[in-house]
């Protein structure tokens, strides 16, 4: 028995249920629940066709209901019991929300009290950039306010340089790499002839974070395809997006503090800008906007493809060849909860062109639906697990040389503190390299991985042949599926990712041609309407959450069944991480500032403030 599903009455619409709108079952337009969690909508209009059970629960749905504000309904449950209000725009407005809940982004309506409605007409947005700040919580909109988590910062990780460089190596390192060479955006730039910049390449403190291949994966004009469920979508939504090529150049400065040197904004064809701090600010705004979208578009296509569909190979290889109760097939479970159905939530929502859906990828993301796909699939295919992996990739990168990130340190903790666990632990079950060998389920399970018409996982070993390759592949995937998928795509997520100036989702205008020419009002006209920021944010917001303690990475093993000699092997993985969570705190202590917990700050990762598994 999975749980009881809640059909709608008659004359009721479907809108979700208690603890969660997205996982209706659409075919039978229905949801697993208890009957007290069903969720329907009387629309007004529609005859009542209730019937009675025998039990009289029903009978409630003769009472008159309180009365609400024009455009607002009232919810009920299957037994038509009242649950609270719901929150209906007129065709004519927009939802912005209620003081006391989420907006749902497939249906464009809000839970909460009657008199919670949030609704407004139609803007373009033309007016200033602190109007986003209206959609959050400290200026009474739907949503948590951005920068709780990371101390302070928000919309700031774009319009402040200090933040926006700090972001590289906080939440976003994976493509931060050195360079001693200026790239060839750069060379008919005033920076080649800058003694300054030849002296930062020569002693290794530039980075470059270079996106110059994006244009090959999605349009350079991407149309917002215009629902037909509402109104005049010209009225309010911005219906064509506009991609660039970026390369971004930081660099580690006499401070020993990471600062953003420049960017360079162009075409498929190589012709672009290049940008700086000493541009007017509102030019260099525009620069640094342009590459948030690319930057943290990608970032996040490239945490699913490697945090989650990397995943599903495991998982099946797993399945098909390991017996329920193989030791190798107890962990990859472990972390890969629930992988198949975020894979197929991924499918759905990236994969798939729905012109009518307003939470599709055609209506909110620079990359679309087509562009997502075939991102997805080249972060996959790069893939390499000899290559690509922690700390490899850092210390290849030249990142860990950066003062202050913690990232690289703390995560290189945790990656040892797995292994280390995985090697004793596997120790139990094989006396020699030999007994590895001669372990026909682990071997078939390799041969799958590596098999490029099954697995496809490049660099997977085709033979195990020792212990050490075990603890490898498996403190790489539980890293993955813990520390990193946190990293990226965690509640401090939320942080980095929500205010529209920190990454815009999309861009709606082509970059200036000349310099000195941007005003506020192109800076606004290049970023989403508040509408569409808001469903944006909802899809945001909705993947951020509280890790309790026996949810975290820590004591997360406590409840799988490993057998009596495991005790002493996991006391001391457990030690490790929270030793390094106590020195997370006595960094964020020793600040000037107060930050609350969490877990992806400044100060390093962790891990009591991680999930143990990626796929909530």
């Amino acid at each position: 028995t999975q749980g009881n599903v809640c059909p709608c009455p008659g004359g009721q619409v479907f809108m979700g249920h208690a603890w969660s709108w997205g996982e209706a079952q659409a075919t039978a337009n229905s949801i697993l629940c208890t009957a007290e969690e069903c969720r329907c909508l009387i629309v007004p209009g529609l005859q009542q066709q209730q019937q009675s059970d025998g039990s009289g629960d029903d009978l409630e749905a003769t009472t008159a209901p309180p009365e609400c504000p024009p455009g607002t309904s009232l919810l009920y449950n299957s037994n038509g019991k009242l649950q609270e209000a719901v929150c209906v725009c007129p065709p004519t407005m927009v939802c912005m929300g209620s003081s006391c809940g989420d907006v749902n982004t497939m249906n464009g309506w809000v839970l909460g009290s009657c008199t919670d409605c949030m609704c407004q007409p139609p803007t373009l947005n033309e007016g200033q950039l602190t109007d986003f700040d209206y959609l959050f919580s400290d200026l009474g909109g739907p949503f948590p306010q951005p920068g709780q988590m990371t101390g302070g910062a928000g919309k700031h990780s774009t319009l402040n340089d200090e933040y926006f460089a700090q972001e590289q190596i906080t939440a976003t390192p994976e493509f931060l790499k050195v360079t001693t060479s200026l790239p060839v955006q750069f060379l008919k730039s005033s920076l080649n002839q800058n003694p300054r910049i030849k002296q930062l390449l020569e002693s290794r403190r530039m980075f470059v974070v270079d996106h110059s291949d994006f244009l090959d994966y999605v349009n350079s004009e991407n149309p917002v395809t215009a629902p037909t469920n509402v109104g005049d979508p010209a009225a309010y939504r911005r219906l064509t997006r506009y991609n660039n090529n970026v390369v971004a150049l930081f660099a580690v400065q006499d401070d020993n503090k990471l600062h953003p040197v420049a960017i360079w904004v162009g075409d498929a064809a190589g012709e672009g800008m290049v940008w700086t701090p000493q541009d007017t600010s509102l030019d260099w705004l525009q620069a640094k906007l342009r590459f948030q979208m690319v930057h943290k578009s990608l970032t996040q296509v490239k945490h699913a493809s490697l945090s989650h569909y990397l995943q599903e190979p495991f998982l099946v290889a797993a399945r098909r060849c390991m017996s329920s109760v193989h030791p190798v097939r107890k962990f990859i479970e472990h972390h890969a909860y629930l992988g198949h159905g975020i894979v197929y939530q991924l499918d759905e929502f990236f994969l798939k062109v729905s012109p009518n859906t307003t939470a599709s990828p055609d209506q909110l993301f620079g990359a679309a639906s087509l562009g997502g796909g075939s991102l997805f699939a080249k972060f996959f295919k790069e893939f390499n697990f000899q290559n690509d992996v922690f700390p490899k990739t850092v210390e290849h990168a030249g990142v860990d040389s950066i003062p202050g990130c913690h990232y690289c340190n703390d995560n290189r903790d945790i990656v040892n503190a797995y292994k280390n666990f995985f090697a004793e632990y596997f120790a139990f079950f094989y006396k020699d390299s030999q007994a590895v060998l001669a372990d026909s389920e682990l071997q078939a399970f390799a041969q799958e991985m590596s098999s490029p018409d099954l697995g496809r996982v490049q660099g997977f070993p085709s033979v195990v042949r020792d212990i050490d390759t075990i603890a490898h592949f498996l403190s790489q995937f539980a890293w993955t599926a813990t520390a990193y998928h946190e990293a990226v795509s965690g509640k401090s997520f939320y942080d980095y990712y929500a205010h529209p100036l920190s990454w815009p989702r999309s861009i709606f205008t082509p970059p200036p041609t000349s310099r000195g020419t941007t005003t506020q009002e192109e800076i606004v006209r290049m970023l989403p309407t508040m509408e569409q920021a808001a469903y944006t944010l909802a899809v945001i917001n909705y993947n951020t959450r509280p890790v309790l303690p026996e949810d975290s990475m820590v004591f997360s093993y406590n409840r799988l069944d490993l057998g009596p000699f495991t005790a002493k092997p996991l006391a001391k993985l457990q030690s490790s991480l929270l030793k390094l969570s106590e020195q997370v705190k006595a960094r964020r202590a020793a600040h000037s500032k107060a930050y609350p917990e969490s877990t992806f700050t400044p100060f390093g990762t962790d891990p009591l403030h991680v999930w143990h598994y990626s796929n909530v």
